[in-house]
């Protein structure tokens, strides 16, 4: 779902996943988006100057996926 939720988003782009790793490429620092998303309660790793890397567990429920979507659109949206 988050890989989903990022189509149409600006400045951010993430490949369907085939595991629960989902890898999205930024066009502003992944370390300012990471720094920016664990602001906001949301954890993510800046594996390349571009990319950051969303994990998902059986702990994360519907509510946290939403909490996490919700995060990326409004980021997305600042940097639009």
């Amino acid at each position: 779902r988050i890989a989903e939720a990022c189509e149409g988003l600006p400045g951010i782009n993430a490949r369907q996943p085939q595991t629960n790793i989902v890898m999205i490429e930024t066009d502003a620092p992944a370390e300012e988006w990471q720094e920016r998303l664990e602001s906001k309660d949301v954890f993510c790793y800046a594996v390349d100057p571009n990319r950051i890397r969303m994990v998902t567990h059986n702990d994360v429920d519907d509510p946290a996926i939403n909490h996490a979507i919700d995060a990326l659109a409004e980021l997305a949206s600042d940097w639009d």
